[in-house]
């Protein structure tokens, strides 16, 4: 007691150096700790359907409101984490892997500090093989003839004209009479008649010539 103002100062001395290092400490962890309060986490597995983990595959977590978007790949155990996304609105998820069928999640609304879990399972692509088959079609509506190659080629023919062919149908009539040598078949006229030599078609496309060819003098050699 016998220097009770020195005693006094040294107490008031240590008391503001321990409130001057508590201050100095709150300001230090106050970034860190509002980081921590306004972002949010995704992270999860990716997995094949029988559960394998898929190594490499391709997360991408998309923010339509802020336009944020993060994109990570799953490591060795098809394990993932997604970190500093803003807390507060909804992203979409998209999961994809080289083989493997796409998986997604929308709107998944991240709350602040919230770390959420979301794993997914990925189908094996499946592959789909078409087959195309050439298939006969008709030439025409109606009644119609075909003379290939050897038919051209066996039949007698004075003038190697095709109307001394086709005069073997008993359907197709020649009328020479008009020195036009219009085909009728069955009876109708001409006109509607077609005419069509290796998928070309040899026809009057205006409907004006009466033997039905494209000329009034018309003659297809052979």
């Amino acid at each position: 007691m016998k220097y009770p103002f020195a005693s006094i100062f040294a107490r008031n001395i240590l008391s503001r150096a321990i409130a001057s290092t508590a201050i100095a400490s709150a300001m230090t962890l106050a970034p860190s700790v509002y980081a921590q309060e306004t972002s949010a986490i995704v992270r999860g597995a990716v997995s094949t359907s029988s559960g394998e983990p898929l190594a490499g595959a391709t997360v991408m977590v998309t923010s339509n409101t802020t336009g944020v978007t993060k994109t990570v790949t799953t490591d060795a155990g098809g394990f993932y984490s997604v970190r500093g996304l803003p807390a507060g609105v909804a992203y979409d998820i998209a999961v994809d892997a080289n083989g493997w069928q796409k998986a997604s999640t929308a709107s998944l609304l991240l709350a602040v500090g919230q770390s959420e879990v979301m794993n997914y399972r990925l189908d094996a692509e499946e592959e789909v093989i078409v087959v195309g088959t050439r298939v006969a079609m008709d030439t025409a509506v109606g009644p119609s003839a075909v003379f290939n190659l050897a038919s051209l080629q066996d039949s007698p023919s004075v003038n190697r004209n095709i109307t001394d062919v086709i005069q073997q149908d008993p359907r197709l009539y020649v009328d020479q009479s008009s020195g036009t040598d219009a085909v009728q078949c069955n009876g109708a006229n001409p006109r509607y008649n077609s005419l069509t030599v290796d998928g070309v078609r040899l026809n009057d496309g205006f409907g004006l010539n009466s033997n039905g060819y494209p000329d009034t003098a018309y003659a297809l050699p052979l």
